[in-house]
């Protein structure tokens, strides 16, 4: 179809209004930034085209280096992120041992205050005994101690 010449049959100033709309000039004035700033369906195409205008100056501005480094920032963030997430594990499984490790302390601790105070009561029985070997037969031999309570005795 001829856009100069209208069909036969149609009036000329049918023919213009379908040029003004429908024609290649009426196309056009859909994708300006006036068209664009219509609301819903109307300004639909304009803004489409101006987004993607935006989004071609973008890439063009936007150089090869910068998006390299982009990726690069974002494989980092990621390793960075399992990183700290590998460290937060490590950390529950350290709190859990060290929960361990203090409960055994806390065990052994129980364990040498009874055996220190058995160990006592022992010595002072043993010194009642010498006492009273002493006073009832004073001339009774009575072993040394061993070297390890010599100075307890």
């Amino acid at each position: 179809m001829d856009w100069d010449t209208p069909p036969a049959g149609v009036p000329w100033p049918v023919w213009l209004v379908l040029m003004l709309i429908g024609g290649p000039a009426g196309l056009s004035l859909l994708f300006t930034k006036t068209a664009a700033a219509l609301p819903g369906a109307l300004g639909a195409a304009g803004r489409w085209w101006q987004a993607r205008r935006v989004r071609q100056l973008a890439e063009l501005t936007d150089p090869p280096s910068a998006r390299i480094d982009d990726a690069e920032i974002a494989r980092l963030t990621r390793r960075y992120e399992g990183l700290a997430a590998d460290a937060e594990r490590d950390r529950e499984q350290h709190r859990t041992q060290i929960a361990e490790v203090r409960a055994e302390v806390a065990e052994l601790k129980a364990s040498l205050t009874l055996a220190n105070q058995r160990m006592w009561a022992a010595v002072g029985y043993i010194r009642v005994l010498v006492d009273a070997i002493r006073r009832l037969d004073p001339d009774h031999p009575i072993p040394d101690p061993p070297d390890k309570l010599r100075d307890l005795i």
